[in-house]
C-alpha cells in the first residue's frame, strides 16, 4: 500500500520530521508562530482532503500567504522542504506527496511549543487583553505586510488595520476613527512598550486624514508629529491630542 511520504524523508537515515522541524525552528522568531499557524492549517487542509486539488495549490501572491510565508525569511524553503514546489505565481504540492499527523503536523506542533518557550509562551507579535467591558482584545503586527500595521481584533473578530495609540493619562487605545477601547491600568505599561517597539512610520509634511475621518495628523514647524484623536463614543465626546505618540491633552 501507499505510504505518506514527504519530500523530507528521501533518507531513510532521518527520524521522522526531523529535516522538516530544522526548517522550521529557522523562521524568524518574531514571525514564526504566525507563519507556523498558517503552515499548519494549509497542512491540516491536505492531510483531511489528500486528493483535493485545490489544496495543493498556494497563490503567492494572496496577502496572507504573502504576509505569512512568502515575505518571512526562510519560510519558502520550509514549505519547499515540506514536499512544496515553486510554480508560477505559487506553490504546488504534487499528488506523490502525502502528509501525515505524525510527520508534518506533529513538526509544526513541535517548532511552535520550541517557539512558544523562546518568547515566554507567548507570540511576540501579539498582545492581549480583557478590556472594561469584558471584551477580549488583541492586537497582532504585521510586521511583513506590504504596508506594516496593528490589527485590532475584538472578541476573535478583526476590527481595525493602523497604528493604535494609548492615551497616557486616560488609558484609552484609540484606533484612528473606528473607536476606543478602555485598559486596565495593570496591563497599560506592557500595551505602552509593545506599541513603542512597533511605531508607525514617519508622518509626512503634509497634513492627511485617515479614511474613517476620525484622525487627523501633521508635522508642525518643530518637526514634531501631531495626531488628533475623535473619541466621539466617550462620554462626553471628545478629541484627543497625541505629540510624538505620547497623549498630550
Amino acid at each position: 500500500s501507499l505510504k505518506p511520504r514527504g519530500s523530507a524523508m528521501a533518507s531513510s537515515g532521518d527520524a521522522p520530521g526531523s529535516k522538516i522541524l530544522d526548517a522550521l525552528r529557522a523562521l524568524p522568531a518574531e514571525k514564526a508562530l504566525a507563519t507556523l499557524e498558517l503552515i499548519e492549517k494549509l497542512t491540516q487542509n491536505i492531510v483531511s482532503n489528500p486528493t483535493d486539488e485545490k489544496f495543493r495549490r498556494i497563490k503567492l501572491s494572496n496577502p496572507k500567504i504573502g504576509a505569512a510565508i512568502t515575505n518571512v525569511p526562510h519560510a519558502m524553503d520550509a514549505m519547499k522542504e515540506m514536499g512544496w514546489v515553486e510554480a508560477p505565481d505559487a506553490l504546488e504540492l504534487p499528488q506523490s506527496v502525502l502528509f501525515a499527523r505524525e510527520r508534518e503536523v506533529s513538526a509544526i506542533i513541535q517548532a511552535k511549543e520550541h517557539y512558544k518557550q523562546e518568547t515566554g509562551g507567548k507570540d511576540a507579535n501579539a498582545f492581549e487583553y480583557k478590556d472594561l467591558d469584558s471584551k477580549l482584545v488583541r492586537l497582532v503586527k504585521h510586521r511583513h505586510a506590504s504596508s506594516p500595521h496593528i490589527e485590532v481584533f475584538v472578541d476573535g473578530e478583526s476590527q481595525w488595520k493602523g497604528f493604535p495609540e494609548l492615551g497616557h493619562s486616560t488609558g484609552v487605545l484609540a484606533c484612528g476613527g473606528k473607536g476606543v477601547s478602555s485598559v486596565p491600568e495593570a496591563c497599560r505599561d506592557n500595551l505602552r512598550r509593545y506599541l513603542a517597539a512597533m511605531p508607525p512610520p514617519e508622518a509626512s509634511a503634509a497634513a492627511s486624514v485617515d479614511s474613517a475621518e476620525g484622525v487627523f495628523e501633521y508635522t508642525d514647524n518643530d518637526r514634531e508629529r501631531v495626531r488628533l484623536v475623535k473619541h466621539l463614543d466617550a462620554s462626553p465626546p471628545q478629541i484627543e491630542v497625541f505629540v510624538e505618540g505620547v497623549s498630550f491633552w
